[in-house]
């Protein structure tokens, strides 16, 4: 089979891959940073970060799938990033990338600690993080506390730049208000756990990033959102992991 074939082939299902997680068709617009209303200075939004892992190597340029993540503090420890196993797909080494106020873009290499797919959750610690000294905290209470507001949190992207082999394309930290409307039935891809179910959708690229409560902690971590909506006006629900699991996890 010639090269060329097989290329396509690869490329295609990330393609596919890609697709079957987060959507980018949402109903509601997200909140302008600058002018919300909503109290988001509440929000860490400076531990929310941009991630890029290898998927393949050709002649010219590796192929790099991207997500989001956050940074937190695992026994005291700054520098680690939380993020979804299907955005780091498990990689020994990926690439950070921090924004701080000062439009100071950092990019750290991070490597590998852990990761669980049956809770699409990753853990990897930034190499060289002594400049790191925030992180956010978890919720560690009752997840399944309805009717709720929550903020979903990340970097989208076109699916388009996934070809250009770019490490971050240009896109804008996005803040989307919405509630939490209970624990699905829906298992998720590839979740042996049943995950908490939003109002609206996930964009591609938030897969990974943190889901904040009110006070700003991390209530859970971006997983899918439904591929299909069945009409124009219909909501498209977003699937995440809560922190209850997240807490498991790091234990």
């Amino acid at each position: 089979m010639p090269y060329y074939f097989i290329s396509f082939l690869i490329i295609t299902f990330s393609f596919t891959s890609n697709m079957l997680h987060a959507s980018t068709i949402c109903n509601k617009a997200s909140l302008d940073l600058k002018n919300s209303t909503v109290r988001t200075q509440h929000l860490p939004l400076n531990t929310v970060v941009r991630i890029a892992s290898p998927l393949k190597t050709t002649q010219n340029s590796p192929y790099y799938g991207h997500g989001s993540g956050v940074l937190i503090n695992v026994k005291g420890e700054f520098g680690f990033v939380l993020s979804a196993s299907h955005v780091t797909a498990g990689h020994p080494l990926i690439l950070v990338s921090i924004n701080k106020p000062t439009n100071d873009k950092r990019l750290f290499w991070a490597k590998f600690i852990k990761e669980d797919r049956s809770l699409d959750l990753s853990l990897y610690k930034i190499i060289d993080a002594d400049e790191i000294t925030s992180g956010a905290q978890l919720f560690k209470g009752n997840n399944e506390i309805y009717q709720q507001t929550l903020f979903t949190v990340g970097y989208p992207i076109e699916l388009n730049s996934l070809s250009k082999a770019e490490l971050f394309p240009e896109s804008k930290l996005i803040v989307r208000q919405q509630d939490l409307l209970g624990v699905d039935k829906y298992l998720g891809l590839g979740l042996k756990i049943k995950p908490l179910v939003m109002s609206d959708c996930i964009e591609t690229g938030l897969s990974g990033g943190p889901v904040f409560d009110n006070a700003g902690r991390v209530f859970g971590i971006n997983h899918s959102t439904d591929k299909y909506r069945n009409s124009q006006d219909s909501p498209v629900n977003g699937y995440i992991v809560s922190s209850s699991h997240i807490i498991k996890f790091l234990e």
